[in-house]
């Protein structure tokens, strides 16, 4: 439920597949839709496993959240995360290599949303 002109922030933030060899994330693309289900807000650059976007209510109704993946950057670095390495005798090396999560069409997304305070 949205009031007009109430600010919100939405962040879908993609989780990453990441048993064994696989290591994948969606990059998200944000919609939010009125009741009639047109498109009020959309971020218009993806390009991360990590996106936000701002807006405010044009009037006072029922709103949806739609998450939908970047298709389009299927196999492309979505981002990269320090991996370490223990072993089973103790030994601990922290942040050992460099691991590349590459974009991928499907998978999972953790969503905020926030309804700011004006």
């Amino acid at each position: 439920q949205g009031t007009k002109d109430e600010p919100f922030t939405i962040i879908a933030n993609a989780k990453c597949d990441c048993w064994g060899f696989r290591k994948w994330s969606v990059m998200p693309i944000i919609y939010v839709t009125d009741n009639s289900g047109n498109v009020i807000v959309k971020n218009a650059t993806p390009g991360s496993s990590v996106n936000v976007i701002q807006g405010t209510f044009p009037q006072d109704g029922k709103y949806s959240v739609l998450i939908g993946a970047d298709e389009k950057s299927e196999g492309r670095v979505a981002r990269t995360e320090q991996a370490s390495i223990a072993f089973a005798n103790g030994i601990y090396i922290p942040n050992a290599f460099t691991v590349a999560i590459k974009s991928h069409p499907t998978g999972d997304v953790d969503v905020t949303w926030a309804q700011n305070a004006k």
